[in-house]
């Protein structure tokens, strides 16, 4: 396993215990997205970073990320196949599951 591929393991071990606080992993000038889901978006820098999962996370209860595959690709780059899933704050049901392979709304 590579030294990148251990790196996303870490991060993805702090979001899996909810702390997306943590950052002092990010280069100042990363490139963070979730392309896919309700609202995808994209930003650059730490501090982005922090503010759209902020965001992210001011909607949601229970929130979690779960990391299922780690993939090192082309040029020391890692793909990571997620399972999120969380309750909004206003419905108590769960009223989003995604999994990257496949969304599933409900």
């Amino acid at each position: 396993m590579s030294a990148n591929v251990d790196l996303v393991r870490s991060i993805h071990a702090l979001w899996s215990r909810g702390d997306f606080d943590a950052a002092d992993w990010a280069h100042p000038d990363v490139e963070f997205a979730i392309p896919d889901g309700p609202e995808p978006f994209a930003v650059s820098g730490a501090e982005a970073m922090g503010r759209a999962w902020r965001e992210v996370l001011s909607a949601w209860a229970n929130y979690r990320v779960t990391a299922e595959e780690y993939r090192e690709v082309a040029d020391g780059e890692v793909l990571v196949l997620t399972r999120y899933s969380a309750h909004h704050h206003r419905v108590r049901q769960p009223v989003w599951r995604h999994r990257t392979r496949k969304p599933v709304w409900r």
